[in-house]
């Protein structure tokens, strides 16, 4: 979602990590959809200068993680 990556391969990502057994969804990660406070603190920590976020090939801010998180439940 970060990335703006077109629906078709988000839709193969979704199809590979369900038959795998991984989180697809805020709710499978253990965020509540109304969790605005769990999403400012994944955002928070998401982008701290040390994390590897930042090898992405455009800056991220804060607020990209947390549209990125708010659409994918």
């Amino acid at each position: 979602m970060l990335e703006g990556a077109p629906s078709s391969e988000l839709v193969d990502f979704i199809e590979f990590t369900t038959r795998v057994g991984l989180p697809t969804t805020r709710t499978e990660i253990g965020l509540r959809p109304e969790g605005t406070e769990e999403i400012r603190a994944v955002e928070r920590s998401a982008t701290v200068e040390s994390e590897t976020l930042h090898s992405m090939p455009f800056a991220v801010r804060a607020e990209d993680v947390a549209a990125a998180l708010t659409s994918i439940e």
